[in-house]
């Protein structure tokens, strides 16, 4: 089984696990049509979740219910095609060390309370890398859990699809759950909070191997601001707002939002910006989500098509293969494309 993990007692002990339950744990027979309730599950980041909602769509004239962490409800909060919404915390997923096993504990609990008390007819697990929200489903008592084996404990599901990191879109894999093509479906956004033109600027990532490097970000930055244009800056959390004041220090027309944003004003911002720069996250799907053009950073850690927002207004750049020159023209040219 290929489990990308890179702890290889890890993932042994996830694969003699896996072994085990598969003698002990029965498949249903076919799956029973019409369904009346389906749940879509993904306990991942922002940008996961964003992806996920490309599964709505197919199921939009059902009772829909969705599974997510409590840091990612919002950019499913208040969509006109979810019914019900569920918040579970992993201990693994959770970026706050305090009281994480507490916090999943008491999450879970909850969840499970909430699952058994639906009745869902079927749950579309979307979660590619461990944890998989698949012993949840079961314990849940939903009798069709479909998902992928690659996030382990995958005998708890009922149709399990194999998955491996390859130079295609996680959205040509979620296709094949649902047998349709599938895009973005976040709710719709409203007035920005910053009005005229502007770029969105957004170098936070929440994963260090992402990252590029401040003083070139700053030198980007100024170098756009000497050509006339205005920056506006996004980010959560102290060190993303320590960085921001150190690049925007010099600058004369920079706006800076970080942490004074809802994700809905997040959302209207970059619908509204002229365009997006940022690196492999979340604010690049939810450029590609409302037609705003993008350049991504991509590092190179992930293949590059991999988690490349799905939009042909996003250019991809691979940091290791791009220069700042290139880089500083590529987004002067987006922004003021020649007639």
């Amino acid at each position: 089984m290929n489990y990308p993990i890179q702890n290889r007692l890890a993932k042994c002990l996830l694969h003699g696990t896996d072994g085990l339950l598969a003698r002990l744990l029965s498949k249903p027979s076919p799956l029973p049509r019409p369904f009346r309730r389906i749940l879509i599950c993904n306990g991942a980041h922002l940008g996961d979740v964003a992806l996920t909602t490309s599964l709505i769509k197919p199921f939009r004239h059902l009772e829909l219910g969705f599974l997510v962490g409590s840091r990612a409800r919002c950019v499913i909060e208040n969509h006109p095609a979810i019914d019900h919404i569920h918040t579970f915390d992993h201990w693994k997923l959770n970026r706050n060390p305090k009281n994480r096993f507490k916090n999943y504990l008491t999450t879970r609990k909850k969840a499970l309370k909430e699952l058994r008390a639906m009745k869902y007819d079927m749950a579309l697990d979307c979660s590619l890398h461990f944890p998989s929200s698949a012993p949840l489903l079961w314990q849940a008592g939903i009798p069709y859990r479909i998902g992928f084996e690659s996030a382990g404990l995958f005998p708890f599901l009922t149709t399990s699809h194999p998955w491996a990191p390859s130079n295609r879109s996680v959205l040509e894999s979620y296709a094949e759950l649902v047998g349709e093509p599938i895009t973005y479906s976040l709710p719709s956004p409203g007035l920005s909070p910053i009005q005229g033109d502007y770029i969105v600027m957004h170098m936070g990532s929440g994963a260090p191997e992402k990252e590029w490097s401040i003083h070139l970000w700053r030198e980007l930055a100024e170098r756009l601001e000497r050509e006339h244009l205005r920056l506006v800056f996004t980010g959560q959390g102290r060190a993303e707002k320590e960085d921001i004041a150190s690049v925007s220090k010099h600058l004369t027309r920079a706006v800076d939002t970080s942490g004074a944003l809802e994700w809905c004003e997040f959302v209207a911002l970059i619908a509204s910006a002229r365009l997006l720069i940022s690196l492999d996250t979340a604010a690049a799907h939810v450029a590609a989500a409302t037609q705003t053009p993008a350049l991504q950073l991509f590092s190179g850690n992930n293949p590059p098509l991999l988690w490349k927002p799905n939009s042909l207004l996003c250019k991809q750049v691979l940091l290791d293969e791009s220069t700042l020159d290139q880089i500083f023209r590529l987004a002067v040219d987006i922004y003021s494309p020649t007639p």
